[in-house]
């Protein structure tokens, strides 16, 4: 079964069809022409709404101030605006510069909370409408507790409500608390609620620059730093029995490395995409995909043009591709957009063949005629006649190779040298 599957690979140049398969696997990673380009920002917020990408606030590297504007990039014509302060309806209700803040889309609204100012934590809320991109005032309802002041914590939004986790403040405590943020745009009133887990020996420790995303009715939680450790780490807490789970990810294959202040998506059929991240002396320029399923990591393969290391930026997803702005060592590679065509599918080989070969067996035929071992033949038109146990012969043929491994970077994989002298970790947090 395995000379046969060699064989079949082994065609060379007399079966395009095939090597085009091998292609569209490919990571695809091409620069864009970034926000206000002589600005390079981190630890801003960006969420996706409506075939549009908004950019609030973060830190400007260049200059070394904290920011306050509002950008918006729309996927279609590839092109920015900036939302001037003058647009603003509501001036007093617009947010002062900051970063490590949260920001999550609730209905038509982009709600931001918290972050650091410069001089101190903050844990304040503002909404902007997304429909008229002015911001509005909301006010705390009557005896609502709420978070106290933070950065660095994550965010995800599920059913309309709006969870914070984690964060660090200035009295150097790194928080595990989950926090529930309800909005009632139409009186222009929310409500904070402290969410209490069901088995708090399994909550997991705090930590800073993780990120989390909502699956289901789950909020899943990856990585950050926290009481002297950088942590490579999944979690999961059901909205529903409010417990926490550590998932036991399948250890037989390689995991991505402990890390902070990365990126991460999740795609509808149950895959985390987890892309750079660094810890106090390096940038990461990896990514990852974690099959929820079957808690098994896997590496993303570099692809054609991968960009430097990056650290503290974000990434949204539009149809099948990754939006990546900010982080980066350099304004080369400030803003990226990355083709990752099969991220979300099964990553198997076994898969990539029943998908590709059924539209690439007539070219074969036709070029190789009696070429063609018999046995390839009567498989595919086995799969072709959809055979109940086509899939399973398919899986049974191709089960003996192991996926393409991940090609070589040209330089140490995974890894960027900060150019800024070396920090302590504290000194990232914010």
């Amino acid at each position: 079964l395995k000379l046969q599957f060699l064989y079949l690979i082994g065609l060379g140049g007399r079966c395009a069809s095939v090597g085009r398969m091998v292609l569209s696997w490919a990571r695809h990673w091409r620069a864009v022409s970034a926000p206000r380009g002589d600005v390079v920002r981190n630890k801003h917020t960006a969420v996706a709404h409506e075939g549009r990408m908004i950019v609030f606030g973060g830190h400007d590297l260049t200059e070394n101030t904290y920011l306050q504007d509002l950008m918006v990039y729309t996927f279609a014509s590839g092109t920015w605006a900036e939302v001037l302060p003058g647009s603003f309806a509501e001036q007093g209700f617009r947010p002062c510069p900051r970063r490590a803040h949260s920001a999550g889309v609730v209905g038509d609204y982009m709600v931001v909370f918290g972050g650091f100012s410069g001089e101190s934590c903050l844990n304040d809320l503002y909404a902007l409408n997304l429909k008229t991109m002015e911001w509005v005032g909301i006010a705390a309802a009557p005896g609502s507790p709420r978070p106290c002041p933070r950065g660095g914590q994550s965010c995800a939004v599920v059913d309309g409500a709006m969870y914070i986790f984690g964060g660090w403040d200035t009295s150097l405590v790194y928080h595990n608390d989950i926090w529930r943020l309800s909005c009632d745009f139409a009186t222009r009133t929310y409500t904070w609620a402290a969410v209490e887990p069901k088995n708090p020996h399994a909550i997991p420790s705090g930590r800073v620059g993780h990120q989390a995303v909502a699956y289901g009715r789950c909020v899943i939680v990856f990585g950050g730093y926290g009481d002297g450790m950088y942590k490579n780490d999944v979690q999961m807490f059901n909205l529903d029995t409010l417990e926490w789970t550590q998932l036991a990810v399948d250890r037989s294959s390689p995991c991505p490395c402990a890390r902070t202040y990365h990126s991460m998506l999740v795609s509808d059929s149950g895959r985390l995409l987890v892309i750079g991240g660094g810890d106090d002396e390096n940038m990461l320029d990896d990514a990852w995909v974690l099959d929820l399923a079957t808690r098994r990591w896997r590496q993303v393969p570099a692809g054609r043009g991968r960009p430097e290391g990056r650290f503290a930026h974000t990434a949204v997803a539009d149809q099948r591709k990754v939006y990546i702005l900010g982080g980066p060592a350099s304004k080369e590679g400030n803003f990226i957009e990355f083709t990752a065509e099969d991220w979300d599918a099964d990553p198997s080989l076994a898969h990539i063949m029943r998908r590709y070969v059924a539209a690439s067996m007539p070219c074969l035929v036709a070029q190789l005629g009696d070429e063609l071992p018999p046995r390839i033949v009567a498989d595919y038109r086995a799969y072709a006649a959809h055979v109940s146990h086509d899939a399973e012969r398919w899986d049974a043929l191709f089960s003996p190779c192991a996926a393409p491994a991940t090609p070589k970077p040209d330089r140490t994989p995974g890894r960027n040298v900060m150019p800024t002298p070396q920090h302590t970790p504290e000194s990232q947090m914010f």
